[in-house]
């Protein structure tokens, strides 16, 4: 570290005006190192930063924490941090000055030096660095070249409990918060990665209280360990109230699934079951939030049978009767290496092959593999269990529930605002409603829905597009894709920019040259067309 550290700042002295001139009348870094001891000085001034804890750190070339500390500034905001080096190396550095008291959008001062040529200043007698307490040690923080932070404390085993457990401090986190660059969405990136401990059963990450419970998406953690992963926002648990000392808990763990239920062993053999938990102080917190969702990665690799058909590998949720229930969103993605799914709880989760399938599939072998996959996601039904219906028309009611399904838009709290033709006890009426509700279904000028009439293929068009925008999927529209169809003028006047959009994504096709607006949606149809929908989420 001391010779990357030398390395810096002797690349500084090519770019700074010497005697710190500069930082003694407006912002800026200057350093200065002594020969006699290499003994380093880094002096600047952040104005925006006067009377407050001042964070200094430097990136070496590989993106790693080289040197971080803290010091208070005066009331013009100068600061200095003295410490010692060793030897040279080449390379670019990143230097930052950051406002530690400002919060999230704290000053900064950063500049890049890229050291090129061996060099110190000769000085006088040598400068005994002053006490650094609270200083972090180049092993606990990384930086990525994405702009995230790695944090790095060591992880401790439990040989009674068979687990292995890592713990971040409330200090280690906000230092963490500070030294992460937002992202286009302003969203800072915590990662947290542990490695795997023989004979480790399970693993076990702690967090400050804080860390879970903003009140906005500021921050995301990725929690990494051999058994799991996953993904929160800085506010999963806002809705809790937790006090400042509560640590919360994250517990990743592997199950056994023989000799329980058969059809649940038949179905999961030999794949994993996670099993996560959360707590707070040691009692375990069932947690729900609707509106920060957790992404779960169970690592996976496919037989070379699954392979063939990867599609068909689904997520089940194993609930506290010990029933499966199907995640619609999970799937398997080779990017992640494992089985990827959303999740607004945590509980046993299973990885599973689904083998659904129809008798009466072989006219559309063109949709089977849509079919199929959505079957044994449970996001479509046969009519029978050999018997799926691929030429029957689909109401425009089914549909709906397939488009809220898929996009995970039905909230489940059952009707409020009601279309006059739509029961409050009908099946599809919680997903009409809320449809209603977010602008995706409008109804007739009688404030009906009719919902047992066959869905035309633009009306498909219309819907799925106004439900993907709902789902925050915003499709540019490109008029210019409709010349494409020579019936383009048939179109009724509302449908036109979501049938150009979803065309110009490819999720909709025509027959030929022509769109069929009018024409009436099979069941065969309406698969392929909401598992390419399923296919554009994450």
């Amino acid at each position: 570290m001391r010779k990357r550290i030398l390395a810096i700042l002797a690349a500084l002295l090519l770019f700074t005006a010497p005697g710190f001139a500069a930082a003694a009348e407006e912002d800026g870094l200057a350093v200065s190192i002594r020969s006699s001891d290499l003994s380093v000085t880094i002096k600047g001034r952040l104005a925006a930063a006067a009377n407050q804890d001042v964070l200094i750190t430097v990136i070496d070339p590989d993106g790693k924490l080289a040197y971080f500390n803290q010091t208070k500034s005066d009331a013009q905001g100068s600061f200095q941090f003295v410490y010692q080096s060793q030897a040279l190396e080449a390379g670019s550095y990143r230097i930052s000055a950051i406002g530690y008291s400002s919060g999230p959008n704290a000053p900064r001062l950063e500049t890049l030096y890229t050291y090129t040529e061996s060099s110190v200043v000769p000085g006088g007698p040598p400068v005994q660095p002053p006490a650094q307490p609270g200083a972090v040690t180049e092993a606990l923080l990384e930086l990525t070249s994405s702009g995230g932070v790695i944090l790095k404390p060591p992880a401790v085993y439990d040989e009674a409990g068979r687990s292995s457990q890592l713990s971040i401090a409330a200090t280690l986190f906000r230092q963490a918060v500070q030294l992460a660059k937002p992202d286009d969405q302003g969203v800072r990136h915590l990662i947290v990665r542990m490695q795997t401990a023989p004979g480790a059963q399970a693993y076990r990450i702690k967090l400050p209280s804080e860390a879970l419970s903003a009140e906005d998406r500021g921050v995301s953690w990725t929690l990494s360990t051999p058994h799991g992963n996953l993904v929160v926002s800085g506010d999963m648990l806002h809705d809790l109230k937790l006090k400042a000392a509560d640590v919360v808990e994250f517990s990743f763990s592997l199950q056994e699934w023989k000799d329980r239920d058969s059809v649940l062993t038949e179905g999961i053999g030999d794949r994993p079951v996670l099993e996560l938990n959360m707590s707070v102080n040691g009692q375990r917190v069932h947690w729900r939030n609707n509106r920060s969702p957790a992404r779960v990665t169970i690592p996976y690799t496919p037989s070379s049978h699954e392979s063939l058909s990867p599609e068909k590998l689904v997520v089940w949720y194993i609930d506290e009767t010990g029933k499966a229930v199907v995640v619609p969103n999970g799937r398997y993605d080779a990017s992640r290496s494992g089985l990827t799914f959303r999740t607004k709880h945590f509980s046993s989760f299973a990885i599973a092959y689904s083998a659904k399938s129809f008798a009466d599939l072989t006219g559309v072998p063109w949709a089977r593999k849509s079919v199929e996959a959505l079957a044994g996601k449970g996001i479509v039904n046969g009519l029978s269990a050999s018997r799926y219906g691929p030429d029957l028309p689909v109401k425009r009611a089914d549909f709906l529930v397939l488009l809220m399904k898929t996009l995970e838009l039905a909230d489940g709290e059952g009707a409020r605002s009601q279309f006059s033709d739509v029961p409050s006890f009908a099946y599809y009426a919680s997903a009409v409603q809320t449809a209603r509700e977010l602008g995706i279904a409008k109804g007739d000028a009688g404030n009906r829905f009719k919902p047992d009439a066959p869905i035309t293929r633009q009306e498909m068009a219309v819907l799925a597009y106004r439900a993907l925008a709902a789902a925050n999927v915003i499709l540019p529209s490109e008029r210019d894709m409709l010349d494409g169809y020579e019936d383009a003028a048939n179109l009724a006047e509302y449908a036109k920019e979501g049938v150009a959009a979803l065309t110009a994504q490819g999720l909709i096709q025509g027959d030929g040259n022509r769109f069929r607006p009018g024409s009436l949606t099979s069941r065969a149809e309406a698969a392929v067309f909401i598992y390419r929908l399923y296919q554009l989420q994450e």
